[in-house]
């Protein structure tokens, strides 16, 4: 007999497996032309990415917002800064090391805290929009 709890357990699972390669797809897509000169700068002027976020590439997003935004709304966590950092690393290991290594004079882990400020107030735009 099925226990369908685990079935259920595995099901999700498997869901937000799927939903992170659709969000780490979309980042790569993002980053395709970014330079680490581009990190550093926006890193050492504090850009707003969100801000500088073509109005085409936003409204691409809300075609995902329209078929998967319930589930990124409620998974939204599994999108962490963490996971988007190791995607960073792996993917684009350049633009990786250069966030990781803004000069102290910009503060201790400025690239850090930057991507994390980053992260969360895109993540909230998005979710704002849903």
């Amino acid at each position: 007999m099925v226990d369908l709890g685990k079935f259920k357990s595995f099901a999700m699972n498997l869901g937000i497996g799927v939903g992170l390669q659709i969000v780490r797809d979309w980042f790569n897509e993002q980053l395709k032309n970014v330079t680490p000169s581009d990190i550093y700068n926006a890193v050492i002027n504090d850009a707003d990415l969100w801000s500088m976020t073509p109005s085409d590439v936003k409204n691409a997003g809300l075609k995902y917002q329209k078929t998967y935004g319930g589930l990124f709304k409620k998974y939204q966590d599994e999108v962490s800064t963490e996971i988007l950092l190791q995607w960073l690393k792996e993917d684009h290991p350049s633009l990786f090391s250069t966030l990781i290594n803004i000069p102290l004079e910009y503060g201790k882990n400025a690239g850090l805290l930057w991507f994390d400020k980053q992260v969360q107030k895109i993540k909230q735009e998005i979710i704002n929009t849903m």
